[in-house]
């Protein structure tokens, strides 16, 4: 089940700090060789497929096929959902849009035991409501939330909404819902360090973006779109580099078998909670325990052979180091 990964998920960047790319990433220690992969699977209209078995699974590990198990009735386990919420920079003015969460984080978690907390972000994270599952709470908690700085440190967020799930009691399922902005703005977190949390907690990130302004939307095309003959040279770490500096809310819900939608207005906003909220559920967690990894990125694909005309939304990646002597 989801709470017994151990292993560390996806992921070896440092652009949000500051690294260089031809700097080497700080080494992440795998510790243990069991790799759980969230997978979502649609019909072409959008409704949840349920029936599948493992047979039907193709899991490959930077293209070698792995044997893949399933991991039964994960949706029944209780679970904890940290929402956080961007209040920094020009975020205060979508609290209008938010109007309606506290429903929706409610027909989220559906029957099950919950614990939900509430935090707030702009330059540094701040605790709103503890975990709790009160709706009542919830409701305080989200009416609590002040208007911030000039910041939107996303991996901090990140970082310390991770540490608090990580403290739930280990029956739980973790969630992470990230209400923001695409781009981080004044991090201290290595990427590194939020990838290693995020995989030794266990947690699946969906992240819900405001349209970035226009200003950003040129920066995240000027420079950082791989093209031309070298383009299929890059390496997968360069190629991930990439994708967190042109959005750190979708590459951070891609990594975790998450995902990453944007709203605009209030409809929007409903509409795509609303999309999330049939998915929290009706993921399969499938596994594979690969034999000696090659230390790196590895690339992780789930096909469906017998099964084309479905859509599967699964982990991309995850990475592995030698287990030190």
């Amino acid at each position: 089940m989801m709470r017994r990964m151990a292993v560390t998920v996806f992921v070896v960047c440092g652009v949000m700090s500051g690294w260089a790319q031809d700097d080497v990433p700080d080494v992440i220690r795998a510790r243990s060789n069991l790799v759980l992969v969230p997978t979502l699977v649609e019909t072409k209209k959008g409704d949840p497929v349920f029936e599948l078995q493992p047979k039907d699974f193709v899991i490959t590990d930077n293209g070698v096929i792995q044997p893949a198990r399933l991991e039964e009735d994960t949706d029944l386990e209780p679970l904890a959902l940290a929402v956080v919420i961007q209040t920094g920079r020009e975020a205060f003015a979508q609290t209008n849009n938010l109007r309606g969460l506290n429903t929706m984080i409610d027909s989220m978690i559906g029957d099950v035991e919950r614990r939900v907390a509430i935090i707030g972000f702009d330059s540094q994270p701040q605790l709103v409501q503890d975990f709790s599952g009160k709706t009542l709470d919830v409701s305080d908690g989200l009416n609590g939330l002040q208007p911030g700085d000039g910041g939107a440190a996303i991996l901090d967020a990140v970082k310390y909404a991770t540490h608090l799930l990580s403290e739930q009691p280990k029956e739980y399922r973790r969630v992470l819902l990230l209400i923001s902005e695409t781009r981080d703005h004044g991090s201290h977190a290595s990427i590194p360090q939020v990838v290693q949390q995020v995989g030794e907690t266990n947690t699946v990130v969906y992240s819900v973006a405001f349209s970035p302004s226009k200003t950003e939307l040129k920066d995240s095309f000027r420079g950082n779109n791989a093209t031309g003959p070298g383009a299929n040279l890059l390496s997968p770490i360069l190629m991930t580099v990439q994708a967190f500096r042109k959005n750190t809310s979708a590459a951070i819900a891609h990594l975790t078998g998450g995902e990453y939608v944007r709203f605009d207005t209030q409809f929007g906003f409903d509409k795509q909670i609303g999309h999330l909220t049939g998915h929290v559920h009706n993921r399969y967690i499938l596994s594979f325990q690969p034999q000696s990894p090659a230390p790196g990125l590895h690339r992780i694909r789930v096909v469906l052979p017998e099964h084309g005309d479905l859509r599967v939304i699964a982990r991309e990646s995850y990475w592995a180091n030698p287990v030190l002597p």
